[in-house]
């Protein structure tokens, strides 16, 4: 793992967390664009740059909603870096927000504590609402706060350091050891999928995609596809795993013709058989299941 990436993500969550609003805490989704788009970095490797920051102390990690299959819901977390100060301010900011946002939809004015008590049983119910996610907020923020004070030598700035120090090393080893048994990218984020593998890998590792990368920023969906062609568009994302970012566009009318959702279904299928050759490919069953339920209903809606 590259220690500018890691490193990149932790000041994304610190230049978040400096501003003032219910934004001020990035969600998961949220990081993973403004990373796509700017820096290029996938989400597999975000992600694992965000683990490495959490096992370090350097981050606290909210989960602010949960995943519900049945009502198409993903799995949301939210990061905060772990200072004391920022902790502090946050915690104020989101503790009334919660007691503004309580007062407002029950008419009651009540203390943090009895606001606290009413909710906590209830935030399965309150899942993906308004109400839920700053309530969550609100009490891990303060939960992370007393941690931090309780545990205070394990979230110093050298503990974390050092912590994060062995952890890239570590990383460093098991890549060199996983090169050397020719086990590369097995199991590991980021390693492409096994629809056409070599294909997708001479695609990806051409200049193309990095002209592709570049332009991602600058342009719409519809001419990404355009300069670059469906075929190749999808490759790239599905050799990352992104069904939900595929899913994602499609349910915004990103991509409507009739034969490029075709395409990419002839894809899902081909990567639906060859799931035995590689195993990584179940952990994303729900999300490719997800993204053909998209599919089927753009195609019986009549779209041209």
């Amino acid at each position: 793992m590259n220690r500018k990436i890691i490193d990149d993500v932790y000041n994304a969550i610190a230049k978040f967390n400096s501003n003032e609003g219910l934004d001020s805490i990035p969600q998961s989704d949220i990081l993973y664009k403004n990373f796509m788009t700017v820096l290029g970095i996938d989400k597999p490797l975000m992600l694992h740059a965000v683990d490495m920051l959490k096992k370090s102390h350097k981050i606290f990690i909210i989960e602010i909603s949960k995943e519900d299959t049945e009502r198409d819901i993903e799995k949301i977390d939210c990061y905060v870096v772990a200072d004391l100060e920022i902790l502090r301010r946050l915690r104020v900011y989101f503790e009334n927000a919660l007691l503004d946002l309580y007062d407002k939809q029950f008419h009651k004015k009540m203390g943090l504590g009895q606001v606290i008590k009413e909710i906590f049983p209830k935030l399965s119910m309150l899942n993906n609402t308004q109400l839920g996610l700053i309530a969550n907020q609100a009490i891990m923020l303060g939960e992370y706060y007393k941690m931090m004070e309780k545990d205070f030598f394990e979230y110093s700035e050298k503990w974390k350091e050092d912590k994060l120090s062995k952890l890239v090393l570590a990383a460093g080893k098991d890549a060199e050891t996983s090169q050397k048994s020719g086990d590369i990218g097995k199991n590991t984020p980021g390693k492409e999928t096994s629809i056409d593998a070599a294909d997708a890998k001479r695609a990806i590792d051409t200049g193309t995609f990095k002209d592709f990368s570049n332009d991602l920023g600058k342009y719409s969906i519809d001419k990404i596809l355009n300069i670059y062609g469906a075929n190749f568009f999808f490759r790239v994302y599905l050799r990352k795993y992104e069904f939900d970012y595929l899913k994602e566009i499609i349910e915004k009318g990103l991509i409507i013709k009739k034969g490029d959702l075709e395409l990419l279904k002839n894809m899902i299928q081909k990567i639906k058989s060859n799931i035995d050759i590689d195993p990584k490919l179940g952990d994303y069953s729900t999300q490719i299941s997800s993204l053909e339920r998209v599919m089927k209903r753009g195609l019986y809606s009549g779209m041209h």
